[in-house]
């Protein structure tokens, strides 16, 4: 799970990122950066992930302290936690109806993502108010 600038395309968030150091087939260490509107913080996160026999891919991620993980110039270290639910999408509607006696649900390209995070201090909703028309309220 690398984190390439294809990132960029579908996460409005991200700037850039790479992979400090691989601990297994299923668990590395990263270096993340966000976009200077959402964020002036640089991450240094473990992240884990597995695939459940559904399909589904489930991502998460904590701050932690590493040794090769610097901090970009410029940014303070952030404190973050969170993670990503990528579900296959089927639902009742897909069900085979055309085939009698079938019950099978139809697979599809589809996917339900979720993605809960929560940063130190509110900052990524900062950003958003002072990047919107309208603000929203801070506590």
């Amino acid at each position: 799970m690398d984190l390439e600038s294809t990132r960029r395309q579908w996460d409005l968030t991200f700037d850039h990122g790479y992979v400090v150091e691989s601990i297994d087939e299923h668990t590395d260490v990263i270096h993340l950066s966000l976009r200077k509107q959402c964020s002036t913080q640089d991450f240094c996160l473990s992240r884990c992930w597995n695939r459940d026999p559904d399909g589904s891919y489930v991502i998460v991620y904590s701050s932690v302290e590493h040794p090769m993980c610097q901090r970009t110039r410029g940014m303070s270290r952030g404190v973050m936690f969170g993670g990503w639910i990528i579900s296959p999408f089927s639902s009742a509607s897909a069900l085979n109806v055309g085939k009698p006696g079938s019950r099978t649900p139809e697979w599809s390209s589809a996917c339900l993502v979720t993605k809960v995070v929560k940063l130190q201090h509110n900052l990524w909703l900062q950003g958003v108010c002072r990047s919107g028309r309208k603000s929203l309220p801070q506590r």
